[in-house]
């Protein structure tokens, strides 16, 4: 068992104190893929409020039975997706809105390097959720969370064949469906 899942496992039985240790040992990782996902955004929003915003969401989510790093990789990707359309939702509501929330998305697409629009992305990987979850899921783990094909793997009790493969499939699906929605 990995330091970081016997602290989750602690956590999960009331020991805060291992909470914090275990930010504290994957919290330098967290910082790196969101300032990935944000580098060069058009976004009110550093790494740094980013990771602690979802920190602060995973703080108050109880009983889960944590599994291992990956799992609270995971989650942990879906609260920042859901900080970041926030983040967005906010950013347009504003009295000065802005409309160009955006995200480089070639390393999750290999596209020409152009942004997507933030809130277009999220409306295409709910459909993607609402077509087929677990190709969801797959594209959250690795642009999100910033998880290996094996990692992905491991938590999907798949091999890395059928993930390498199941990736693919979403890529080609998510920028259809970009092209589609009129994403830059």
């Amino acid at each position: 068992m990995s330091n970081a899942t016997q602290l989750l496992k602690a956590w999960q039985h009331g020991d805060a104190d291992s909470r914090d240790a275990l930010m504290e040992l994957l919290y330098q990782e967290l910082r790196r893929k969101a300032a990935g996902i944000l580098v060069g955004e058009r976004i009110a929003l550093q790494p740094t409020e980013l990771v602690n915003e979802a920190y602060l969401r995973l703080v108050n989510v109880d009983r889960i039975d944590w599994q291992d790093r990956a799992h609270f990789l995971a989650l942990a990707a879906t609260i920042m997706r859901q900080v970041l359309l926030d983040t967005c939702r906010r950013a347009r509501a504003g009295k000065r809105a802005r409309t160009d929330v955006t995200l480089a998305t070639d390393h999750l697409l290999a596209d020409d390097g152009t942004d997507t629009d933030f809130e277009v992305l999220d409306t295409v990987l709910t459909e993607l959720a609402d077509a087929d979850a677990e190709l969801a899921q797959i594209v959250e783990l690795k642009f999100f969370a910033g998880l290996t094909n094996t990692e992905i793997g491991a938590l999907l009790n798949q091999s890395d064949s059928t993930i390498k493969r199941r990736w693919r499939t979403a890529r080609a699906w998510l920028q259809s469906e970009l092209k589609a929605a009129g994403a830059p």
